[in-house]
């Protein structure tokens, strides 16, 4: 198996001016980690010229490593190789850019987290960038790609090759751009050294808008659909701000921006959330019974998922099942509409999916519930779970299957190291390295 330094390379994760990111294991304790080492780009080389380059990411790994915060992320190995110098951090195989289906397009809409989720995530993104202020330090690259997300679906704010310290000489190098198109602030597209604190804060608002409406505000703010009017007033209001051209006009400090985003979120909170239309149990009549679902389980590319799984551009259903679950024990529950039994239980925290097979394997060892052809569901059978989506957008899924861990896994598979999972709160399928942790469910025909 190759090598970098002392660390395995299981994979590569992804390749950005500087360098390249890898997925690597340390032998000695078997723990999955990050790697990121020095391979800039050559057109990066010649517009920085080669020590500037090499200064930056030694800088970058620096900051990283003397900043403590929950939502930052932090630096536990620096090799300082001649050639290639290297930094090791945790591993996150999930980020908000892939959670939102964020692509190349950035005009087309992004899948929308439920408004709950999105406040969580914007409020711990302020709280990381309220200690880079602090510290004096502006990030300059604050977009979803950039907010990894934790086993526990926290926030990780990463990638530092921008960030400027305050004091620091200016960049001098022409045609360079800092930031990215959309979620930089105006005077940073003008000029990048004029970048500040509010230059952050302005990039935070840019994902509010684009976490709370799918879009950017290309053509202007527009309001949450299915928000009440004076949820949507508010949060117009809070964009004034956030998005001000001016910097000055702009909230003084994350704090602040944080504090202005919880009064929206009361707003919306006051004003009644959309109930989903699913039931667990009761006496309503069940919808008339579907075709059986494919059980077994098979591989697919993701170029394969849309007509296989019947999925839309976003990876979420073309169509929606009625699901209706009855109860048929503590922990086991039948759906009238497919015909699936399902166990409710998991196993309560998130894990690999090598480790999601042995919880499975385990049910039907045990005859659990009295039945041992338990295994693990298909995408087709997961995705019967998803009702037609509430006002907001967010999918309906019946009692037993929402909160955490969303994601769960599925038993089709994407390649040796790769797996489909669905997010039950998105309402989406996609493939995930086989190490990520999500939750469970076992199923039966």
């Amino acid at each position: 198996m190759r090598r970098i330094g002392r660390y395995e390379i299981l994979g590569l994760l992804g390749r950005g001016g500087m360098g390249a990111v890898y997925k690597v294991r340390l032998p000695a304790l078997g723990r999955v980690l990050a790697l990121k080492r020095l391979d800039p780009r050559p057109e990066l080389t010649a517009l920085w010229g080669p020590a500037n380059v090499r200064n930056r990411f030694i800088r970058e790994a620096r900051i990283m490593g003397r900043l403590r915060h929950p939502f930052l992320t932090a630096v536990y190995d620096f090799v300082d190789d001649p050639l290639h110098p290297f930094f090791v951090m945790d591993y996150y195989c999930r980020n908000l850019g892939v959670l939102i289906g964020e692509g190349r397009d950035l005009d087309a809409a992004a899948r929308v987290p439920p408004p709950q989720r999105t406040f969580r995530y914007v409020r711990q993104t302020l709280s990381g960038l309220e200690r880079l202020h602090q510290a004096g330090l502006v990030h300059r690259d604050i977009k979803p790609f950039n907010l990894l997300l934790s086993d526990e679906d926290d926030i990780r704010i990463a990638d530092f090759g921008l960030s400027r310290l305050r004091g620091e000489a200016p960049w001098k190098q022409a045609r360079l751009r800092v930031g990215s198109p959309y979620y930089a602030a105006p005077e940073q597209e003008r000029t990048p050294d004029d970048a500040g604190p509010e230059s952050d804060l302005y990039s935070a608002g840019i994902l509010v808008h684009r976490l709370l409406t799918g879009r950017l505000p290309i053509r202007g703010i527009e309001p949450v659909p299915g928000w009440p009017a004076v949820a949507n007033q508010a949060l117009a209001g809070f964009f004034d701000k956030a998005l001000h051209p001016s910097p000055s006009g702009r909230f003084p400090s994350a704090s602040a921006m944080a504090q202005a985003l919880g009064d929206v979120e009361a707003q919306w909170a006051r004003s009644g959330r959309p109930e989903c239309g699913l039931l667990f149990g009761g006496d309503d009549p069940s919808p008339a019974p579907r075709p059986p679902l494919r059980a077994h389980a098979r591989k697919v590319t993701p170029d394969q998922a849309p007509s296989v799984f019947g999925l839309d551009a976003l990876n979420r259903p073309r169509s929606y099942s009625s699901p209706r679950l009855e109860p048929v024990s503590a922990a086991a529950a039948k759906d009238s509409t497919t015909g699936l039994f399902w166990d409710l239980a998991g196993p309560g925290y998130g894990v690999s999916w090598d480790e999601a097979g042995d919880y499975v394997r385990n049910l039907a060892d045990q005859a659990h519930g009295g039945y041992s052809d338990w295994r693990r569901p298909t995408v087709p059978e997961l995705l019967s779970l998803l009702g037609p989506p509430d006002p907001s957008g967010s999918p309906c899924v019946p009692d037993g299957f929402g909160g955490p861990p969303a994601p769960l896994w599925s038993a089709d598979t994407r390649s040796a190291l790769a797996a489909w999972m669905i997010d039950t709160e998105l309402g989406f399928t996609a493939p995930a390295d086989k190490t990520c942790l999500f939750g469970v469910r076992a199923v039966r025909g």
